[in-house]
């Protein structure tokens, strides 16, 4: 578990731009 944890923290890190542009398109969209 604690191993996945550190994993999915570096996923979320390198995911975080990604994230932010996805959350932009949709509120541009609204």
């Amino acid at each position: 578990m604690q191993c996945n944890i550190k994993d999915f923290d570096e996923i979320k890190m390198k995911s975080n731009r990604k994230t932010r542009t996805i959350i932009l398109i949709t509120l541009g969209i609204r």
